[in-house]
Protein backbone atom coordinates (compact mmCIF):
# COMPACT_ATOMS: atom_id res chain seq x y z
CA UNK A 1 0.00 0.00 0.00
CA UNK A 2 2.75 1.93 0.82
CA UNK A 3 4.55 1.72 -2.48
CA UNK A 4 1.69 2.06 -4.44
CA UNK A 5 0.80 5.44 -2.86
CA UNK A 6 4.43 6.31 -3.54
CA UNK A 7 3.82 5.33 -7.38
CA UNK A 8 0.47 7.46 -7.54
CA UNK A 9 2.55 10.53 -6.74
CA UNK A 10 6.41 9.65 -7.96
CA UNK A 11 5.78 7.25 -10.73
CA UNK A 12 6.54 3.30 -10.80
CA UNK A 13 10.19 3.69 -11.81
CA UNK A 14 10.48 5.18 -8.16
CA UNK A 15 8.43 3.65 -6.21
CA UNK A 16 9.43 0.01 -7.62
CA UNK A 17 13.45 0.76 -6.68
CA UNK A 18 12.35 2.50 -3.46
CA UNK A 19 10.70 -1.13 -2.32
CA UNK A 20 14.11 -2.72 -3.73
CA UNK A 21 16.43 -0.18 -1.16
CA UNK A 22 14.13 -1.10 1.60
CA UNK A 23 14.33 -4.83 0.70
CA UNK A 24 18.47 -4.17 1.15
CA UNK A 25 18.37 -2.46 3.86
CA UNK A 26 16.31 -5.19 5.67
CA UNK A 27 19.00 -7.65 4.33
CA UNK A 28 21.59 -5.44 6.28
CA UNK A 29 19.29 -5.31 9.39
CA UNK A 30 18.70 -9.28 9.28
CA UNK A 31 22.17 -9.83 8.89
CA UNK A 32 23.47 -7.90 12.32
CA UNK A 33 20.56 -10.02 14.21
CA UNK A 34 21.98 -13.13 13.35
CA UNK A 35 25.69 -11.43 14.00
CA UNK A 36 23.71 -10.33 17.95
CA UNK A 37 21.07 -12.99 18.16
CA UNK A 38 18.22 -10.86 18.15
CA UNK A 39 15.02 -12.05 17.25
CA UNK A 40 13.24 -8.69 17.34
CA UNK A 41 16.00 -7.36 15.41
CA UNK A 42 15.40 -9.72 12.88
CA UNK A 43 11.97 -9.87 12.41
CA UNK A 44 12.45 -5.94 11.84
CA UNK A 45 14.55 -7.07 9.07
CA UNK A 46 12.80 -9.11 7.22
CA UNK A 47 9.59 -6.86 7.33
CA UNK A 48 11.77 -4.40 5.54
CA UNK A 49 13.15 -7.68 3.16
CA UNK A 50 9.38 -7.56 2.29
CA UNK A 51 9.17 -4.25 0.81
CA UNK A 52 11.72 -5.97 -2.04
CA UNK A 53 9.17 -8.91 -2.31
CA UNK A 54 5.77 -6.05 -2.35
CA UNK A 55 7.90 -4.26 -5.50
CA UNK A 56 8.70 -7.34 -7.43
CA UNK A 57 4.33 -8.18 -6.59
CA UNK A 58 3.98 -4.73 -8.23
CA UNK A 59 5.79 -5.21 -10.78
CA UNK A 60 3.81 -7.54 -12.37
CA UNK A 61 0.71 -4.77 -12.28
CA UNK A 62 3.08 -2.18 -13.68
CA UNK A 63 3.32 -4.67 -16.75
CA UNK A 64 -0.41 -5.17 -16.61
CA UNK A 65 -0.91 -1.27 -17.24
CA UNK A 66 1.01 -1.86 -20.49
CA UNK A 67 -1.16 -4.33 -21.96
CA UNK A 68 -4.58 -3.93 -23.44
CA UNK A 69 -6.99 -6.24 -21.60
CA UNK A 70 -7.45 -9.24 -23.51
CA UNK A 71 -3.19 -9.78 -23.10
CA UNK A 72 -3.21 -8.29 -19.19
CA UNK A 73 -2.84 -11.99 -17.67
CA UNK A 74 -0.41 -13.02 -20.06
CA UNK A 75 1.59 -10.34 -19.55
CA UNK A 76 1.73 -10.76 -15.95
CA UNK A 77 2.70 -14.27 -16.41
CA UNK A 78 5.85 -12.92 -18.41
CA UNK A 79 7.13 -10.72 -15.48
CA UNK A 80 6.16 -13.26 -13.05
CA UNK A 81 8.46 -15.86 -15.54
CA UNK A 82 11.24 -13.67 -15.41
CA UNK A 83 11.47 -14.45 -12.10
CA UNK A 84 12.44 -18.14 -12.74
CA UNK A 85 15.79 -18.34 -12.81
CA UNK A 86 16.33 -15.91 -9.41
CA UNK A 87 13.52 -18.13 -7.65
CA UNK A 88 15.16 -21.55 -8.53
CA UNK A 89 18.86 -20.78 -7.71
CA UNK A 90 18.10 -18.94 -5.11
CA UNK A 91 17.47 -21.31 -2.43
CA UNK A 92 20.22 -23.37 -3.33
CA UNK A 93 22.64 -20.04 -2.89
CA UNK A 94 22.20 -20.54 0.89
CA UNK A 95 24.73 -23.65 1.61
CA UNK A 96 27.69 -21.30 0.02
CA UNK A 97 26.73 -18.52 0.94
CA UNK A 98 26.90 -19.81 4.64
CA UNK A 99 30.29 -20.72 3.47
CA UNK A 100 31.24 -17.67 2.47
CA UNK A 101 30.20 -16.17 5.84
CA UNK A 102 31.89 -18.48 7.91
CA UNK A 103 35.35 -17.29 5.47
CA UNK A 104 34.50 -13.79 6.65
CA UNK A 105 34.39 -14.54 10.30
CA UNK A 106 30.09 -14.26 10.60
CA UNK A 107 28.01 -16.94 11.27
CA UNK A 108 27.35 -19.53 8.99
CA UNK A 109 23.26 -18.67 8.99
CA UNK A 110 24.22 -14.92 8.27
CA UNK A 111 25.17 -15.79 4.69
CA UNK A 112 21.97 -15.92 3.10
CA UNK A 113 21.12 -12.22 3.93
CA UNK A 114 24.04 -11.49 2.35
CA UNK A 115 22.75 -12.90 -1.24
CA UNK A 116 20.00 -9.95 -1.53
CA UNK A 117 22.24 -7.24 -0.54
CA UNK A 118 23.95 -8.47 -3.81
CA UNK A 119 20.91 -9.40 -5.89
CA UNK A 120 18.29 -6.91 -4.82
CA UNK A 121 20.45 -4.08 -4.71
CA UNK A 122 21.22 -4.70 -8.24
CA UNK A 123 17.68 -4.68 -9.25
CA UNK A 124 16.83 -1.28 -7.55
CA UNK A 125 19.98 0.01 -9.76
CA UNK A 126 18.48 -1.45 -12.74
CA UNK A 127 14.86 0.08 -12.49
CA UNK A 128 16.25 2.96 -11.50
CA UNK A 129 18.30 3.46 -14.22
CA UNK A 130 16.42 1.16 -16.91
CA UNK A 131 12.85 1.74 -16.35
CA UNK A 132 12.50 5.51 -18.45
CA UNK A 133 10.66 6.80 -19.54
CA UNK A 134 8.25 5.72 -16.65
CA UNK A 135 5.77 2.47 -17.41
CA UNK A 136 2.73 5.11 -16.56
CA UNK A 137 3.51 6.97 -19.27
CA UNK A 138 3.35 4.30 -22.10
CA UNK A 139 0.49 2.02 -20.10
CA UNK A 140 -2.43 1.03 -22.61
CA UNK A 141 -5.42 3.73 -22.71
CA UNK A 142 -7.88 1.74 -20.84
CA UNK A 143 -5.24 1.62 -17.45
CA UNK A 144 -4.81 5.22 -17.75
CA UNK A 145 -6.89 8.06 -15.82
CA UNK A 146 -6.84 11.71 -16.71
CA UNK A 147 -3.86 13.40 -15.16
CA UNK A 148 -5.65 15.72 -13.04
CA UNK A 149 -7.11 12.61 -11.63
CA UNK A 150 -4.17 10.41 -10.40
CA UNK A 151 -4.03 11.43 -6.88
CA UNK A 152 -8.17 11.54 -6.43
CA UNK A 153 -8.16 8.15 -3.33
CA UNK A 154 -10.18 5.51 -3.70
CA UNK A 155 -12.70 4.18 -0.47
CA UNK A 156 -11.75 0.73 -0.25
CA UNK A 157 -16.08 0.04 -0.12
CA UNK A 158 -15.91 1.21 -3.63
CA UNK A 159 -13.07 -1.64 -4.28
CA UNK A 160 -14.58 -4.47 -2.26
CA UNK A 161 -18.27 -3.36 -4.56
CA UNK A 162 -16.74 -4.58 -8.33
CA UNK A 163 -17.59 -7.69 -9.02
CA UNK A 164 -15.13 -10.05 -8.24
CA UNK A 165 -12.67 -8.28 -6.17
CA UNK A 166 -13.57 -10.09 -2.84
CA UNK A 167 -13.64 -13.43 -4.93
CA UNK A 168 -10.07 -12.38 -6.25
CA UNK A 169 -8.92 -11.33 -2.64
CA UNK A 170 -10.79 -14.68 -1.09
CA UNK A 171 -8.95 -16.79 -3.46
CA UNK A 172 -5.62 -14.84 -2.90
CA UNK A 173 -5.51 -15.03 0.49
CA UNK A 174 -6.44 -18.95 0.51
CA UNK A 175 -3.68 -19.42 -1.53
CA UNK A 176 -0.99 -17.95 0.21
CA UNK A 177 -2.10 -18.56 3.38
CA UNK A 178 -1.41 -22.38 2.82
CA UNK A 179 1.17 -21.83 0.21
CA UNK A 180 3.80 -20.39 3.00
CA UNK A 181 2.81 -22.44 5.59
CA UNK A 182 3.80 -25.54 4.04
CA UNK A 183 6.74 -23.93 2.44
CA UNK A 184 8.02 -21.85 5.94
CA UNK A 185 7.30 -25.45 7.76
CA UNK A 186 9.13 -27.87 4.86
CA UNK A 187 12.81 -26.67 5.57
CA UNK A 188 12.15 -27.26 9.24
CA UNK A 189 10.34 -30.72 8.98
CA UNK A 190 13.33 -31.77 6.98
CA UNK A 191 16.52 -30.15 9.34
CA UNK A 192 14.34 -32.20 11.82
CA UNK A 193 15.02 -35.68 9.90
CA UNK A 194 18.81 -34.81 9.18
CA UNK A 195 18.46 -32.95 5.77
CA UNK A 196 21.49 -30.87 5.06
CA UNK A 197 21.13 -26.81 3.44
CA UNK A 198 21.65 -28.15 0.28
CA UNK A 199 18.66 -31.13 0.22
CA UNK A 200 16.53 -28.59 1.33
CA UNK A 201 17.62 -25.84 -1.15
CA UNK A 202 16.85 -28.54 -3.70
CA UNK A 203 13.16 -29.00 -2.46
CA UNK A 204 12.62 -25.11 -2.28
CA UNK A 205 14.11 -24.98 -6.10
CA UNK A 206 10.96 -27.35 -6.99
CA UNK A 207 8.66 -25.39 -5.38
CA UNK A 208 9.76 -22.15 -6.72
CA UNK A 209 9.94 -23.11 -10.06
CA UNK A 210 6.35 -24.26 -9.84
CA UNK A 211 5.81 -20.69 -8.46
CA UNK A 212 6.88 -18.78 -11.34
CA UNK A 213 8.66 -21.61 -14.01
CA UNK A 214 5.12 -22.22 -15.88
CA UNK A 215 4.18 -18.73 -15.50
CA UNK A 216 3.48 -17.96 -18.75
CA UNK A 217 1.01 -20.84 -19.81
CA UNK A 218 -0.92 -19.87 -15.98
CA UNK A 219 -1.48 -15.98 -18.31
CA UNK A 220 -2.24 -17.90 -21.84
CA UNK A 221 -5.31 -19.90 -19.88
CA UNK A 222 -6.17 -16.99 -17.92
CA UNK A 223 -6.45 -14.80 -20.67
CA UNK A 224 -8.48 -18.21 -22.72
CA UNK A 225 -10.53 -19.56 -20.08
CA UNK A 226 -11.32 -16.50 -17.67
CA UNK A 227 -10.14 -15.78 -14.13
CA UNK A 228 -12.81 -17.92 -12.10
CA UNK A 229 -11.93 -21.30 -13.72
CA UNK A 230 -8.31 -20.94 -13.40
CA UNK A 231 -8.50 -20.00 -9.58
CA UNK A 232 -10.31 -22.71 -8.86
CA UNK A 233 -8.29 -25.09 -10.84
CA UNK A 234 -4.95 -23.48 -8.71
CA UNK A 235 -7.15 -24.36 -5.54
CA UNK A 236 -7.46 -27.63 -6.60
CA UNK A 237 -3.36 -28.52 -6.72
CA UNK A 238 -2.83 -26.40 -3.78
CA UNK A 239 -4.82 -28.78 -2.21
CA UNK A 240 -3.77 -31.85 -3.82
CA UNK A 241 -0.14 -31.04 -2.45
CA UNK A 242 -1.33 -30.36 1.11
CA UNK A 243 -2.55 -33.81 0.70
CA UNK A 244 1.00 -35.40 -1.03
CA UNK A 245 2.87 -33.11 1.48
CA UNK A 246 1.07 -34.43 4.57
CA UNK A 247 2.04 -38.07 3.27
CA UNK A 248 5.00 -37.58 2.17
CA UNK A 249 7.41 -40.29 4.13
CA UNK A 250 10.05 -38.42 6.68
CA UNK A 251 13.07 -39.27 3.96
CA UNK A 252 11.64 -36.63 1.98
CA UNK A 253 12.46 -37.73 -1.55
CA UNK A 254 10.60 -37.49 -4.85
CA UNK A 255 7.05 -37.22 -2.88
CA UNK A 256 7.80 -34.31 -1.06
CA UNK A 257 9.60 -32.75 -4.32
CA UNK A 258 6.23 -33.28 -6.20
CA UNK A 259 4.24 -32.11 -3.36
CA UNK A 260 6.51 -28.54 -3.50
CA UNK A 261 6.44 -28.50 -6.74
CA UNK A 262 2.77 -28.69 -7.16
CA UNK A 263 2.41 -26.33 -4.15
CA UNK A 264 4.12 -23.67 -5.62
CA UNK A 265 2.08 -24.63 -9.04
CA UNK A 266 -1.01 -24.31 -7.53
CA UNK A 267 -0.66 -20.83 -6.02
CA UNK A 268 0.92 -19.73 -9.43
CA UNK A 269 -2.61 -20.17 -10.93
CA UNK A 270 -3.94 -19.09 -8.15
Amino acid sequence: IALSWLMVRRGRRFGLASGYVVGVLGALVATASVILLSLPLLLVGTILIGFGNSSNQLSRYTAADLAPPARRASSIGLVVWGATIGAVAGPNLAAPAGRIALALGLPELSGPYLVPIVFVGAAALLSFILLRPDPYQLADETSRRDEGERSVAISVASILARPWVPVAIVALVTGQFVMVLIMTMTPLHMADHGHDLAAVGLVISGHTFGMFGLSPISGRLTDRFGSVPVILAGLAVVALASVLAAVAPPSGGAVLFLALFLLGYGWNLG
